[in-house]
């Protein structure tokens, strides 16, 4: 009896332990990386004897450098939230909008676009299939509409919920993929929470990406935190944030979105970088040290010679690497 039990618990312990395959395709990742100037201009041409990455104190092999040319899905996620109106009453509205049709204006080459407007849930959807022409159209209508701020931006935000469902809406989803994220943060509705949200995102392998708002007014705990959630989210991923938008005016507290000429002409720079960062990241192939058993950040930094070359650079990767449990099958 003693002897059929240690065979069982034996065959148990086996069976539990990874094969070689499953230890050997999670210690090969493959990630999107981005290198940018201090104004957020992707920069190309590096080799992987020009980075050094670390995790948990190891060196990372960096075995190659690709571009990415396959073809992209982005999902253009629009914060209608009644903290979006902004004082006076539409302005930030305005920008929000400005900002969204700026992406769909673009024509990104080999881009799918699909949007999801949101506030405590998600309450109208343009996917892939309805193609750019009819979301372009969408977004024209709701400008002309005159009535739309004061019937339909307004409600509290969950934030974390619509990124979960724009998530949902990339079938088979890669890092080819994004989540372009126009909001002023501040979820105050969410059933889910950042943590396994940003884990999602980075299981998934999609990057998001953000023009965040500033706060109508900064007294406001959650619209206050609302830059620096965004920031961790799409920091995590391998995304880049554009924001705070906006101008601080008299009291100080408050944030103004009438902006001016040069302002205007100022954003308009800053997303045409965002949206180049988008389309600009290669694919990086790495052997790590070591099989993650648990979620763990690692290091990845221009190799020593190259940072003298490019100063004031930064580089979008996603931070934090998955378990072996968490990856997909």
């Amino acid at each position: 009896m003693n002897y059929f039990r240690i065979v069982l618990l034996f065959s148990v312990l086996v069976s539990a332990l990874p094969t070689p395959a499953q230890n050997e395709s999670c210690l090969r990742r493959i990630v999107p990386v981005t290198v940018m100037d201090s104004a957020g201009r992707p920069i190309f041409g590096f080799a992987p004897a020009d980075f050094q990455a670390k995790f948990r104190g190891k060196p990372v092999k960096i075995l190659s450098i690709i571009p990415d040319d396959r073809p992209r899905r982005v999902v253009i996620l629009l914060d209608t939230s009644g903290s979006m109106s902004g004082e006076p009453r539409g302005h930030k509205w305005e920008i929000a909008r400005a900002i969204a049709t700026h992406l769909v204006d673009a024509h990104l080459a080999n881009t799918s676009l699909a949007l999801l407007f949101f506030s405590d849930q998600v309450h109208e959807q343009i996917g892939f299939s309805d193609g750019t022409p009819t979301l372009a159209k969408r977004l024209l209508d709701i400008s002309a509409n005159p009535d739309y701020v004061k019937k339909n931006v307004l409600g509290k935000t969950a934030l974390y919920d619509a990124v979960l469902a724009a998530l949902h809406l990339l079938d088979a989803p890669g890092f080819s993929d994004s989540i372009y994220l126009i909001s002023d943060g501040g979820d105050n509705k969410s059933r889910s929470n950042q943590r396994d949200v940003r884990r999602a995102l980075v299981s998934s392998g999609v990057r998001l990406h953000a023009s965040v708002l500033g706060p109508t007014d900064d007294r406001v705990p959650e619209d206050l935190l609302g830059l620096s959630d965004i920031t961790e989210m799409t920091t995590a991923t391998g995304g880049v944030v554009l924001g705070p938008v906006g101008r601080k005016r008299t009291p100080a507290h408050v944030m103004s979105f009438d902006l001016n000429q040069e302002e205007r002409q100022a954003l308009s720079i800053g997303l045409q970088f965002l949206e180049a960062d988008i389309l600009s990241n290669v694919r990086m192939a790495l052997e790590l040290p070591e099989a993650p058993k648990k979620w763990g950040e690692w290091l990845l930094e221009l190799a020593r010679e190259k940072r003298k070359q490019f100063k004031d650079t930064s580089i979008a990767y996603p931070r934090e690497l998955a378990p072996c449990s968490a990856l997909p099958n």
